[in-house]
């Protein structure tokens, strides 16, 4: 189950899957039987969530709580794509209000340029996935979380970084001189590498998801077209 394939599924759960994306993906669930359970768990984690809410607006959890999973939080449950270029979007509903929940503190945001060779190598021949990570020479461990067309003709990439006690969320774009990385921001670290996905703070969150939906031209890659692209040096 790559991360492509969860979002997908989040973003059909939020009914933000345009009509066309929508057929493919049912015409996958009927075919992928993994596919199909990994729906079902979501929409019961989902569900969960809601009930949750709602146990909230009737006084049985705290207010903050429930002021942060009311459904009037539509744009913060939301990451949108460009809507230029097709009204796509990637939902994000329960990391985000997993994290609302929990009340994550925020990690500090800071901008990046080039992290060198061994990232833009790595970046260039590593499939995305949303639970291995891959230990580059410096000993940093690397996961991209999923691909996308760039407005600019770019090829870009999400991608998570690990150093020691830290760890970084960023977005790299492939231009002529290779991989370049465009915005990074800290977060919580996954210090055991156990695979779990540790979103960023809110504050975070913004700083790559305006990144995407500026210059993103529609949805994320399938884990088909990026195998393909990586056969074909991205080309």
């Amino acid at each position: 189950m790559t991360t492509q394939d969860l979002e997908l599924l989040s973003q059909y759960l939020d009914g933000e899957l345009p009509a066309g994306d929508v057929a493919r993906l049912e015409q996958r669930l009927a075919q992928e039987a993994p596919l199909a359970a990994e729906l079902r768990r979501l929409k019961q984690a989902d569900d969960a969530v809601r009930a949750f809410a709602e146990q909230g607006a009737a006084g049985g959890v705290p207010s903050h709580v429930a002021e942060l999973l009311a459904p009037v939080s539509q744009s913060a449950r939301v990451i949108p794509f460009p809507s230029r270029r097709g009204r796509a979007a990637v939902g994000f509903a329960i990391a985000a209000s997993l994290v609302a929940s929990v009340g994550l503190v925020l990690a500090p945001q800071w901008q990046a340029g080039d992290d060198g060779p061994l990232l833009a190598q790595a970046l260039e021949t590593t499939p995305s996935s949303a639970d291995e990570w891959l230990t580059l020479a410096d000993g940093r461990s690397l996961r991209p979380v999923l691909s996308f067309a760039g407005d600019d003709g770019r090829w870009c990439r999400e991608y998570q970084l690990q150093d020691g006690g830290q760890q970084w969320r960023g977005v790299a774009c492939r231009g002529d001189s290779g991989w370049q990385t465009e915005v990074q921001v800290g977060e919580p670290a996954d210090l055991d590498n156990s695979g779990d996905y540790l979103p960023a703070g809110a504050d975070d969150v913004d700083a790559i998801s305006d990144f995407i939906h500026r210059h993103a031209a529609g949805i994320p890659l399938s884990a088909a077209e990026e195998a393909r692209l990586i056969d074909q040096h991205w080309r």
